[in-house]
């Protein structure tokens, strides 16, 4: 973290949203960022960068959001985002089972480009609109739990999860933040008690 960064929050957060072209991943954040919807939204072009200062235990704790494009002529051009990022979202649409099925060549480029230990989820989105569903929770969550990731479904209409999925994703990053923070504490006082003992 840069000390500019360090002026208006405690931890940053870099996120990524891949998955299919139309699935909801704008809408997503623009519900996320702002509260606002737009249904004229036209498909991202390249990468979209936004971000928002969230209280998590007393921390503040900043999301920078990186927001992809889905068709495939522009996958290459967002792969370098994959290694710089903490947490990596899958977004399918619940109504639209082409996206579902895709889910899993999403998950291999994250195996592929992203850091070993990036925390990865799976997200159902469009959960508004229950009776054109074709995608079960119950099949979104095997296929999470296959792939090891942890299931959210939202509506990026109606909110209903969104916030409280951001939250959630969050709360579990600055937990494992601030383990990582101890451990590397303990080691550096291990350290220095075995120096001044003269151990090698």
């Amino acid at each position: 973290m840069n000390d500019e960064e360090k002026k208006d929050s405690d931890m940053i957060i870099k996120l990524l949203l891949i998955g299919n072209a139309y699935v909801g991943k704008t809408l997503i954040v623009q519900k996320f960022i702002d509260n606002s919807f737009s249904k004229s939204t036209v498909s991202t072009i390249g990468v979209d960068l936004q971000s928002k200062i969230i209280d998590i235990n007393g921390k503040k704790v900043k999301y920078l959001i990186w927001d992809t494009a889905g068709e495939d002529r522009m996958k290459t051009m967002t792969y370098s985002y994959y290694r710089g990022c903490h947490v990596i979202l899958v977004v399918f649409d619940v109504t639209e089972r082409k996206s579902f099925q895709n889910v899993s060549t999403w998950v291999e480029c994250i195996d592929k480009f992203a850091k070993a230990n990036v925390l990865k989820f799976l997200v159902g989105n469009k959960t508004d609109l229950e009776d054109k569903r074709t995608v079960t929770y119950d099949e979104g969550k095997k296929l999470a739990e296959d792939n090891g990731l942890k299931y959210y479904e939202i509506s990026a209409l109606t909110i209903k999860g969104l916030h409280e999925m951001f939250e959630d994703i969050a709360k579990e990053y600055v937990e494992i933040y601030e383990q990582k923070q101890y451990k590397n504490f303990q080691l550096k006082k291990l350290q220095e008690k075995n120096k001044k003992k003269g151990w090698c």
